[in-house]
């Protein structure tokens, strides 16, 4: 997830970094972390992985605690957005840029607009830069290179998640080339009613150039009837995830507790790997068990207080009580 990324930090370290709680209250420092680290580890990479686990720990236990309340709700399912039209060229004005524009409607819903798959229909063989440009704001989210071959149409697997967040989100997946084969977004299928632009589940996609020196606003786009040779593949859907990551600094304390105990765990397991006689493994045991039943109690805590957001595609609200009055 990444999104519990500052929430604790190893102190007394060449790179000490800035965090909310430090492992040293745990009594977890380098010198531990080194006695249990093996010769293909070092303590940045086992603490990582430690904090990978924690945090998808987390993750399920919040999940499966609002299992009633979260609906797994998927508005479009891995569509294919830009069909290769193998007898056609498409020769674009020089100075502009060209791809898909992809607009999410749910401005009061939590999703992620996740592309898992690309093509690209080039003129050129070599490596093809793609920028993707929020539109809202003008600014660079992401970009990812495919290695091309002249006259060929290969899907290339990626991890792409866009994130449209109680908003309509619009995004521009564009590159430079002016000549390529002629892509398009839905070919007159159902999707589309006629038109050149898939429309379906909240999801509007449609082929756009704009000039390159222009702003990379919604303003500027211009429609075409192609997808400049850009092919996608996307799903879109209720995005949990984004919602326990808003939780932010209410869960430092449970991570933390879950750090430590992923950390004891570890050391456990390198006391019979290594032979490390400096460790006690009662004294791991115990500490693995006391940090577990802190991360349950205090994690108990955060639930209490947790709301759940007013979308009402995404989460069922619970109504625990209700008022009625008895008309005599």
């Amino acid at each position: 997830m990444g999104c519990f990324d500052g929430l604790l930090r190893l102190d007394n370290t060449c790179d000490s970094s800035e965090g909310v709680l430090s492992l040293q209250t745990l009594g977890i420092n380098e010198t531990l972390l080194k006695d249990i680290t093996g010769s293909e580890d070092s303590t940045t990479s086992l603490l990582a992985e430690v904090q990978t686990w924690a945090e998808a720990y987390i993750s399920q236990d919040i999940k499966s605690r609002f299992s009633k309340q979260i609906t797994p709700h998927t508005f479009v399912d891995r569509v294919l957005l830009g069909e290769l039209e193998e007898a056609d060229n498409v020769t674009n004005a020089s100075g502009t840029i060209g791809g898909i524009v992809l607009e999410v409607n749910h401005p009061n819903s939590i999703l992620v607009l996740n592309i898992y798959k690309t093509a690209y229909a080039g003129k050129t063989t070599g490596n093809e830069v793609f920028t993707i440009y929020d539109l809202l704001t003008g600014q660079v989210v992401s970009t990812f290179t495919l290695s091309v071959t002249a006259g060929q149409f290969n899907p290339t697997t990626v991890k792409i998640a866009l994130p449209s967040v109680l908003k309509c989100s619009k995004y521009f997946i564009s590159h430079t080339a002016l000549d390529t084969y002629r892509t398009e977004v839905g070919k007159g299928s159902c999707t589309t009613c006629g038109d050149t632009a898939y429309k379906f589940g909240g999801l509007t996609a449609y082929g756009a150039r704009m000039s390159a020196s222009l702003p990379k606003r919604v303003s500027n786009i211009q429609r075409v009837n192609h997808t400049s040779g850009l092919s996608v593949s996307v799903t879109l859907a209720c995005d949990h995830a984004e919602w326990i990551c808003s939780l932010g600094d209410d869960l430092a304390l449970p991570y933390l507790y879950k750090v430590g105990q992923g950390i004891m765990d570890r050391a456990l397991y390198a006391v019979g790997r290594m032979n490390n006689t400096r460790l006690d493994p009662e004294l791991l045991s115990a500490r693995a068990k006391q940090y577990m039943d802190e991360y349950v109690s205090t994690m108990d805590g955060v639930m209490k207080g947790i709301m759940i957001p007013m979308d009402q595609t995404c989460f069922r609200c619970k109504r625990s009580s209700f008022t009625s009055v008895g008309i005599p």
